[in-house]
C-alpha cells in the first residue's frame, strides 16, 4: 500500500458534506456530525450543525437532525444516489420526494432541532461481466458489490462451478449474518438461492468485498455462468 492511501481512506469522512453551489448538501449516508457556517436567505452568516443518524447500508432510512442558534431560513440539499429508489425526506409533516441521480432541495425556515426523517428503497443489481470478465456476472446492492468468499461457502467447488446467470426477478437477497463466523470484521451477510448448471438450487452467502478474505479463503466477484 503507498503512503497515500492511508491519507486517503482517513479523508473518506469529509466527503459525506459539502457545499454545492453554496448549498450545504448531505452526499453520503454514513453516520456523521457536521458543522458549518452558512449564509442565510437574508445573507447572514450563521453556524450550522448536523447529526446524521442511519441504519446505512443494512437499511434505507436516515435521519438528519438540525441544531441552529437561531431560526432561519436558507436551502439545504440531500444527494438522491442512482441506486435509491421511492426516495423521501420528510420534515414536520411534510414529505419531498425525488428520482435517482437528483438533489433534492428543501428550502424552508429551519428551527434548531428541527429532524429530516429520510427513507429510500436500495436496489439490487445483476451485473455482466462484459467484455472485460465474458462468461461472468456479479451481484450489486446499492453501492456495494459482493464476493463469494470460499470460507464461508464451502459447498461451492471454486474450480469447476457455473452457475446460471439469473433473471432480475429471481434474486432475493436474505440478511444472514447470523450465518458469519464468530470474530468476523463486519456484519452484512446476504444468502440467495441459485440455480447451478445441472438445474439443481444452490444457495450462496454474500458479503461486501471488502470484508471478504479475512479468514485467509480465496474469494471472487466474478462468478463464471453457464448463460449470457
Amino acid at each position: 500500500m503507498s503512503e497515500q492511501c492511508p491519507s486517503g481512506i482517513a479523508l473518506i469522512p469529509y466527503l459525506n458534506f459539502g457545499q454545492l453551489n453554496h448549498i450545504p448538501t448531505i452526499l453520503l449516508y454514513e453516520p456523521a456530525q457536521i458543522k458549518e457556517k452558512i449564509k442565510t436567505s437574508s445573507q447572514q452568516t450563521i453556524p450550522l450543525e448536523l447529526t446524521l443518524t442511519t441504519e446505512f447500508p443494512r437499511k434505507g432510512t436516515a435521519t438528519l437532525q438540525v441544531n441552529l442558534p437561531q431560526s432561519a431560513q436558507f436551502p439545504l440539499q440531500l444527494r438522491v444516489p442512482e441506486w435509491a429508489t421511492n426516495y423521501t425526506a420528510t420534515v414536520n409533516g411534510k414529505t419531498y420526494k425525488s428520482e435517482p441521480n437528483q438533489l433534492l432541495k428543501i428550502v424552508r425556515q429551519w428551527k434548531d432541532n428541527d429532524k429530516i426523517s429520510i427513507s429510500f428503497d436500495i436496489r439490487t443489481e445483476i451485473v455482466n461481466g462484459g467484455k472485460t470478465y465474458p462468461g461472468s456476472f456479479t451481484l450489486k446492492r446499492g453501492p456495494q458489490i459482493f464476493a463469494l468468499d470460499q470460507s464461508l461457502n464451502p459447498q461451492v467447488d471454486f474450480e469447476t462451478a457455473k452457475l446460471v446467470y439469473p433473471e432480475k426477478a429471481a434474486i432475493k437477497l436474505t440478511e444472514a449474518q447470523d450465518k458469519l463466523p464468530k470474530n468476523w470484521v463486519g456484519t452484512l451477510a446476504y444468502s440467495t438461492d441459485i440455480s447451478t448448471g445441472d438445474n439443481k438450487k444452490q444457495s450462496i452467502l454474500l458479503v461486501p468485498y471488502a470484508d471478504a478474505s479475512q479468514t485467509g479463503g480465496f474469494s471472487k466477484v466474478w462468478i463464471p455462468t453457464t448463460g449470457r
